[in-house]
């Protein structure tokens, strides 16, 4: 989530959608723990592991008389494609993809519509079709250049060119019956079926050899995984064994004592993942059979395979939950549970910061890595030393925070990070909108930011002007002119630049919500060039933006905003200016005031906005400093700007 705005740099709440310059957020994406970012229905259900590719979730389902796979948006969830692409019976594996084109098999036996599809990725129109002898329910395997294979369940192995949709005779072999799982390693092609018999092909010159099996003397309980030219499978005797696919031969075996539910899942560093029978995920070192960690029991057992991501070891659970652990240690970060509590049976898929499954019941949905739990995302990101997205999830957890102890200490974790990872600018931005601010603090935090950016040689000359100049502005707030001098001397040997400085004339306190009033502000520009093309905007906790303009405004001038507010609670009013200088550079500066309101209890004055054809607002100025244009103000939307003070 932007936190700063792309426009004038000030801080902006997560729960603002547009800021006080004018500029909107895409989306409002804050979070309660364990909330999905989208939910979606498919028609029938989910099958397999689901496949993302680019901005599209690409996922298969089987009904009770047929099947399909549906492409969803993978921020929204909303669909992709008009239509499914259309099976006659269900289609129990995961589609795979050649970034062109889309490929998934059915599970219906030949005299049902057992069928073979390829797809357009983008369109959804099919491109071909190809009757399959028995059904499938292993995920085809794309193994080289246009070549796609394809287990039936009969033992046969079909090679396909995925060009012209044909299988290749030279391509196919067959395989004990129940064949479902294929792989590739190197020059060799593996066959595996439930029952354990393990196939070996070799490639040779475009057809295709038999070279070896073997059989693991037990049925598998989970689908295997492939790993570094070995299978891992979960044998239903509560053994886990690794197959060789070089030299077909069982090369070692580790006794977990209950049997595996779900694919185990092996890690970059040695371990792997498994999902018992006793409703627990454990970790184990694959080289010594050490087990690292056991989690917590869950209330159901593990249904889908897991995946991992961002520290998290993430399954699909029985009771229709989406369990997050610490991949670190075991212990449960987040759990997504469905509302229908219908049992997740496809495997977990983890892409692009985002962990997805299915029900079935045919619920798909996503939730983002951090599941709404800002507070261990920052702590997770800041051990990961990426210190600049650790402030940012601090903020999150601030706002989200059920008491204010816990926001004040979330709001200072925030200020520690951003500035161990050198962006002052956030860290003093960010101060200033805390509430029970000392000005000299500010003034220092906004002066250091200044000083340490021209330290570490930041390339923006303009960054530190804004910087001296804030602080400029606070020290005479703090009632030390000697300081704001030191200040703005320092920004006018950086650059030239104009900067405008708000004051209250007339603010009325302790006002009601029903009534209108006026208020007085005096703005000077205490920079060292003229402001051009001057924009003010008045907002807040108001009905009515008030938006004014005026064309120059030279050093040293004062200048009377005066306009109608009309309130709605007790908050923060924010006058903010946009304006260049004579390089066309544009700067922004904002003030916040805080309002005392009363509430109203009755009917709003101006609860249709749309009715106000104009507000009369007046700009007094003190000399000639150009014509005022445009008075005009705007509807707002009580939404949109929450109290300015996080």
């Amino acid at each position: 989530m932007i936190l700063f705005c792309p426009e004038c740099s000030e801080y902006l709440d997560p729960r603002q959608a547009e800021c006080t310059c004018g500029w909107r957020r895409a989306q409002n994406a804050l979070m309660q723990p364990g909330q999905p970012q989208w939910l979606s229905h498919l028609n029938g259900a989910a099958q397999g592991c689901a496949l993302r590719r680019g901005g599209n979730i690409y996922v298969s389902w089987a009904a009770r008389i047929s099947g399909g796979v549906s492409a969803l948006h993978a921020e929204t969830g909303q669909p992709v494609w008009e239509k499914p692409l259309p099976f006659t019976a269900g289609v129990r594996s995961s589609p795979v993809s050649d970034g062109a084109s889309l490929y998934a098999a059915s599970s219906g036996l030949a005299h049902l519509g057992a069928e073979l599809k390829a797809a357009d990725l983008r369109s959804g129109s099919l491109r071909w079709q190809i009757g399959l002898p028995d059904s499938v329910l292993g995920t085809p395997l794309l193994a080289g250049e246009n070549r796609l294979f394809t287990a039936c369940e009969n033992g046969q192995v079909l090679g396909v060119d995925t060009l012209r949709g044909q299988i290749i005779p030279a391509w196919c072999v067959s395989a004990p019956r129940g064949a479902r799982w294929l792989a590739r390693a190197d020059s060799t092609l593996a066959v595996l079926n439930r029952e354990g018999e393990c196939t070996l092909f070799a490639f040779n010159h475009g057809s295709i050899l038999p070279q070896s099996s073997l059989s693991l003397d037990a049925a598998l309980n989970a689908p295997p995984i492939l790993r570094k030219g070995h299978w891992l499978c979960p044998l239903a005797d509560g053994r886990l064994v690794t197959v060789s696919l070089h030299h077909a031969r069982l090369e070692k075996t580790y006794s977990l004592g209950a049997s595996i539910t779900a694919a185990p899942l092996p890690l970059t560093d040695g371990s792997c993942l498994l999902a018992l029978a006793d409703h627990t995920l454990r970790r184990v070192d694959l080289s010594s059979g050490h087990e690292i960690w056991r989690s917590p029991q869950m209330p159901r057992r593990v249904t889908g395979g897991i995946a991992v991501g961002m520290g998290l070891a993430v399954c699909a659970g029985h009771d229709g939950g989406l369990h997050a652990l610490d991949l670190s240690n075991g212990d449960e970060v987040w759990s997504s549970v469905l509302p229908s509590g219908s049992p997740l049976i496809s495997d977990v898929l983890f892409a692009e910061g985002v962990f997805y499954a299915g029900s079935k019941e045919g619920e798909f949905f996503a939730v983002p890595w951090h599941g709404g739990r800002y507070d261990w995302a920052a702590r997770f990101l800041a051990a990961d030393r990426q210190q600049e997205k650790a402030g940012e999830y601090s903020i999150l957890a601030a706002v989200t925070a059920a008491s204010p102890r816990e926001r004040r200490e979330y709001f200072h974790s925030a200020l520690s990070y951003w500035q161990a990872g050198e962006r002052y600018e956030w860290s003093a931005r960010l101060r200033e909108r805390l509430p029970n601010q000392n000005a000299c603090d500010l003034a220092q935090e906004f002066q250091r930011a200044g000083e340490n950016y021209a330290l570490a040689g930041h390339p923006s000359q303009e960054l530190m002007v804004r910087m001296y100049l804030r602080a400029s502005d606070w020290y005479e707030e703090s009632c030390d002119q000697a300081q704001a001098d030191r200040c703005r001397a320092e920004a006018q040997r950086l650059g030239r630049a104009p900067y405008l400085t708000f004051s209250k004339v007339n603010l009325p306190e302790n006002c009601d919500s029903d009534r209108s009033y006026t208020a007085v502000f005096e703005v000077v520009n205490r920079g060292n060039s003229a402001a051009h093309n001057v924009l003010f905007r008045i907002a807040g906790n108001l009905q009515v933006r008030i938006h004014l303009q005026a064309e120059r405004l030279p050093v040293g001038v004062p200048v009377e905003i005066e306009a109608p507010l009309y309130p709605l609670t007790s908050g923060d009013l924010v006058v903010h200016a946009s304006y260049v200088d004579s390089e066309g550079r544009r700067w922004h500066n904002q003030k916040v005031f805080p309002w005392n309101v009363k509430p109203y209890d009755g009917v709003e004055i101006f609860g249709h906005v749309g009715l106000l054809k104009d507000i009369i607002g007046r700009v007094r100025v003190h000399g000639d400093v150009g014509a005022v244009s445009h008075v005009k103000a705007l509807p707002a939307d009580r939404d949109e700007v929450p109290d300015a003070h996080p």
